[in-house]
């Protein structure tokens, strides 16, 4: 007897709790990310090494194939530690100058653009947002200048 009447206050207990929860569900909706939310995940990705989500963010024209891709897959892996510092929108439409604090492996001292042009101090990197056909943003470009 002891075990069916816990049994039937729960029950009761749990659904006027999930009406509850279901109407504050209903009535609270995600915010859309922004172009500067979208760059601020994308380098969050990279320094925590979720390399292979980051590169998920990225345009097909930016990993064009499998040997572009395997590029960026190593330059973000050589980053033990990768912040935003800045987020400006530029002149040009969707393209945003973003300041960075970055740190990169020694390994990549010996590379044909040693440390990938970062340096000791903040950097500044121009990003190109495009969206894909699906309507989403997508990392475009990278580059030090607009």
């Amino acid at each position: 007897m002891y075990k069916l009447l816990l049994l039937l206050v729960t029950g009761i207990l749990l659904s006027g709790c999930g009406t509850t929860i279901s109407s504050q569900v209903q009535t609270n909706s995600v915010p859309i990310p922004n172009q500067e939310d979208i760059i601020r995940v994308f380098f969050s990705l990279i320094d925590e090494k979720r390399i292979p989500e980051a590169i998920g963010m990225m345009s097909e024209k930016a990993i064009s194939n499998d040997s572009v891709k395997q590029e960026w897959t190593t330059q973000f892996n050589d980053f033990d530690s990768v912040k935003v510092v800045a987020v400006e929108k530029s002149i040009e439409e969707n393209l945003y100058k973003v300041t960075l604090e970055a740190k990169v492996n020694l390994r990549a001292a010996n590379y044909p653009i040693p440390y990938y042009g970062y340096g000791d101090k903040t950097d500044v990197r121009f990003i190109k947002l495009i969206k894909d056909s699906q309507g989403r943003w997508k990392i475009d470009g990278i580059a030090t200048g607009p």
